[in-house]
């Protein structure tokens, strides 16, 4: 039996029929992610920063309530709240995000305030106009996140910060 030192690892018979394995899928070799500007080794990947310091809420809870005087009476009900809190850190390096149609919904509903308030073929045309400019920025908003919104994802993904110095960066 063959015994090998590699740095702190000791490989006992390293070509021994029994392992059956190659050396590498024994050992996994760790990549140290070090920061480009201080080289630090104390760096976390944005996704984990932004995830521990990122916090989903929901409160809910039950009212009740009785009247006094002649006419007594009870009110209750429930009430819920949904909500984010977020660390200034967490917001800082937030990942970037899909546009939404909101633009291409207000421009819409413009032009159906045009033809309730110009009642002539004026609105009519302006009604029109706003629908052919609603779904310009609705094509606008899905060719943006179809090809560009996932490079920009997978970039923020790839991306460090460097808890010494602060530093972000990108490193695949």
């Amino acid at each position: 039996m063959q015994n090998i030192g590699i740095g702190n690892f000791l490989l006992i018979d390293w070509q021994c029929s029994l392992l059956k394995m190659p050396v590498e899928q024994i050992f996994q070799w760790k990549t140290i992610m070090q920061c480009l500007k201080c080289n630090s080794d104390n760096t976390q990947r944005l996704e984990v920063v932004f995830n521990h310091g990122t916090q989903h809420i929901r409160v809910s809870g039950s009212i009740s309530g009785s009247g006094a005087g002649s006419s007594s009476g009870g009110a209750g009900g429930t009430a819920s709240l949904y909500g984010t809190a977020q660390t200034n850190m967490a917001s800082k390096v937030a990942p970037p995000d899909k546009k939404t149609h909101g633009n291409a919904a207000i421009v819409l509903v413009a032009g159906f305030f045009c033809v309730n308030l110009i009642n002539s073929a004026l609105g009519f045309v302006l009604l029109l106009l706003c629908a052919c400019v609603s779904c310009f920025l609705v094509y606008k908003t899905k060719t943006y996140n179809k090809k560009v919104f996932p490079g920009l994802y997978q970039h923020w993904k790839d991306s460090w910060l460097c808890n010494k110095c602060g530093n972000i960066y990108h490193q695949p």
